[in-house]
């Protein structure tokens, strides 16, 4: 692995073969972020936000891919506590040269964020 968090008692770690990969996407806790960018400053950081009105959205995707009321109370307890901690996260992004979009609808990813990742080719 290149990178392993634990995240809400659970471990995650990422292959290195992952990097061959013409896009990686890792979500990243506030306190792993710093010091993964500080440690490979080649990666482009992109933060994706939903803000606390949007988490809706949120709890409908989740619905539509069948999953347990309990599971999307969780998350979005999880989420809800993670909106504390944004500022910090754009901080940080805004440092290693990275962008920032909010997530308003299931279009933004096709509509915004992939035209402006392809421009940084």
């Amino acid at each position: 692995f290149f990178f392993t968090l634990k995240y809400n008692n659970f471990d995650y770690g990422w292959k290195k073969e992952d990097l061959k990969k013409r896009f990686v996407v890792l979500d990243m806790t506030l306190e792993s972020l710093g010091f993964f960018l500080k440690k490979n400053p080649s990666f482009l950081p992109v933060l994706l936000e939903v803000s606390e009105n949007n988490l809706e959205m949120l709890k409908t995707r989740m619905k539509n891919r069948g999953e347990s009321e309990e599971k999307i109370t969780k998350r979005l307890e999880l989420s809800r506590k993670e909106l504390k901690n944004m500022e910090n996260y754009r901080k940080i992004v805004k440092k290693y040269d990275g962008l920032i979009f909010e997530i308003k609808d299931d279009k933004t990813i096709f509509e915004e964020i992939i035209p402006e990742l392809a421009k940084r080719r």
